[in-house]
């Protein structure tokens, strides 16, 4: 399991545990540079207990760990044009939550950021020390993509095979996040698949960087790797151990 999907998952399990949740899991929004986009999201809670939303920024670091930081503290950070109506939340059992973007002139690609929600009890802090102090969070990600402005870009960098593990780092240098799901397959002497192994199927933000890593069964005799994403042409790649 990814650790992505994992640390999400654990804080909806947290979460559910504690009797809240949020629909929809995430929020996508096209929003033209000076004009305004929202979306309404829907927050319940079991037994009406308050909840509380806060403004942080994420990234996914190289290994694929997830990173909560202070709102605005990255370059692409969807935070200072984000506005979130309320400050506590009291469902019973459910309650809107409504939210609205306004980009600046000349914004282009995708900005990203997420609403925290966690019990009105947890301290009104960001960062990741929130998330192991609260006892159940939610993390509901929010991204803004600029229509017409996208201009994917995806490379694979020093791809090598190195004691049957194959290792690859994938950068995203375009300006527009990436939906990336990235396949390793392993052939023998005949052309025939040994396995296939998915290292990666996440978002890649702009700017940043993924390692891949493969373990290869010893029958291998060529290793295909091939990463997808839309708006970008597959790249493939074929080594031997």
């Amino acid at each position: 399991m990814k650790r992505t999907a994992f640390l999400l998952g654990l804080l909806a399990l947290w979460a559910q545990a504690a009797g809240f949740g949020v629909a929809p899991s995430r929020t996508v929004l096209h929003p033209r540079p000076e004009t305004r986009a929202g979306a309404v999201l829907t927050v319940f809670s079991t037994d009406g207990a308050a909840v509380r939303p806060l403004v942080v920024d994420w990234r996914i670091n190289p290994d694929g760990d997830v990173e909560l930081l202070p709102a605005g503290s990255l370059p692409r950070s969807l935070a200072p044009y984000l506005r979130v109506s309320g400050e506590v939340l009291k469902p019973h059992p459910r309650a809107r939550l409504p939210l609205e973007v306004r980009l600046p002139a000349g914004a282009e690609g995708s900005y990203h950021a997420a609403l925290l929600l966690v019990p009105a009890t947890a301290p009104p802090t960001a960062g990741q020390a929130l998330v192991l102090e609260a006892q159940a969070a939610i993390l509901h990600p929010i991204f803004a993509v600029v229509p017409g402005t996208e201009r994917p870009k995806l490379s694979l960098d020093e791809t090598q095979i190195k004691d049957g593990v194959l290792e690859a780092l994938l950068v995203n240098r375009g300006n527009v996040y990436l939906r990336v799901r990235a396949a390793l397959a392993a052939l023998d002497a005949h052309g025939a698949i040994l396995s296939e192994t998915v290292l990666m199927d996440d978002v890649l933000f702009p700017g940043t960087t993924r390692r891949l890593l493969g373990r290869l069964p010893a029958r291998a005799v060529v290793a295909r790797l091939v990463v997808d994403a839309p708006g970008v042409a597959p790249i493939v790649w074929e080594g031997q151990p």
